[in-house]
């Protein structure tokens, strides 16, 4: 169904006034850093209710983020482990042998 003419005039006017998907995720991680202005926080916003990708993106950088924190001491403990040393051997077999298809 194609959208009215109120609604292609607000998608089009919004699309004029509001960062790019480029800018978006680039704002996104600035906003990692700290807290982005009020203006900018809005324009991200308004782009996000004409853009579902840039929407999904921001809840995935906030789920990553929300998450993180959790990780930081497990991340020490991961670091410790390592492969045995046949584990490596197959591994690099496996990889010659996909190397020589």
């Amino acid at each position: 169904m194609k959208p009215g003419p109120v609604k292609m005039w607000f998608i089009t006017w919004v699309w004029n006034h509001t960062p790019t998907c480029k800018e978006v995720t680039r704002l996104a991680s600035q906003r990692l850093d700290g807290p982005l202005p009020l203006s900018t926080r809005l324009r991200v916003w308004l782009h996000t209710t004409i853009c579902a990708w840039c929407k999904r993106y921001l809840e995935q950088v906030k789920l990553v983020r929300d998450a993180a924190p959790g990780y930081a001491d497990k991340v020490e403990q991961a670091s410790e482990k390592s492969l045995s040393a046949d584990a490596k051997a197959r591994m690099k077999r496996a990889m010659r042998e996909k190397d020589a298809e």
